[in-house]
């Protein structure tokens, strides 16, 4: 769901992260555009697969962290009539969940997710585990 998000960031004028704007157009992984830029950055950490994980993930935890803030401030009632259709869908077709859950576990949390949007028109459960949402 990252490029998803990503792309309704780029068309909705929310952030101006290089990766938004190099990303709208593309199907290419985002984490392909990030070892792009950053590869000085990553470069020395080449060989240690560990300390080159996490680095780059706290380079996409900070990206992401960034557009969230943003959007929570001046575009969450748009985003939450934007994400919520597609939360529900996902939830329909999705066949994938995360090993820590297990299926019940994550049909449970995407229906918690759904819930608060629908709700409190908040999105922080989605946010949290952004990465497990994969198509």
């Amino acid at each position: 769901m990252d490029l998803v998000v990503l792309r309704w960031c780029y068309d909705n004028n929310v952030h101006s992260d290089f990766v938004i704007k190099k990303y709208r157009f593309s199907d290419i992984l985002v984490e392909d555009y990030i070892l792009e830029y950053y590869e000085k950055d990553l470069s020395e950490y080449k060989n240690d697969y560990q300390e080159y994980n996490r680095k780059f993930n706290i380079i996409l935890e900070n990206m992401f962290e960034d557009i969230f803030y943003e959007i929570r401030t001046k575009f969450r009632y748009q985003f939450c009539e934007f994400i919520l259709p597609r939360l529900k869908r996902f939830k329909e077709i999705s066949l994938a969940y995360p090993s820590d859950l297990g299926e019940e576990g994550w049909d449970k949390y995407v229906q918690e997710a759904i819930d608060e949007i629908e709700k409190e028109k908040t999105f922080d459960k989605f946010v949290d585990r952004i990465d497990d949402f994969c198509w």
